[in-house]
């Protein structure tokens, strides 16, 4: 099994947000793709000053049980840690 990881940083955390109007500001609607990550069971996380910086909060983000948010030195920390890094 391959443990994967999904970091959400800069304005990524918008797709997060439980009330984006996605098809209005010209994105994909992202329910699907989160769905895909609840079968798969991955985990997503957020970076705090990226969600701070975007006037959000934890109560403002969808409903997914493994969401996490994480600070910078916690990023850093896994991408030492880490075999593989795919960035999008």
């Amino acid at each position: 099994m391959i443990n994967c990881k999904v970091v959400f940083t800069g304005d990524s955390v918008y797709l997060l947000n439980k009330n984006i109007q996605s098809v209005s500001v010209g994105l994909d609607n992202p329910t699907e793709a989160i769905e895909l990550a609840e079968l798969a069971n991955l985990e997503l996380l957020v970076l705090d000053a990226d969600l701070n910086d975007s006037g959000f909060t934890r109560d403002d983000l969808i409903d997914y049980e493994n969401l996490r948010i994480i600070t910078l030195e916690e990023l850093a920390d896994l991408i030492e840690k880490t075999d593989t890094i795919f960035r999008f």
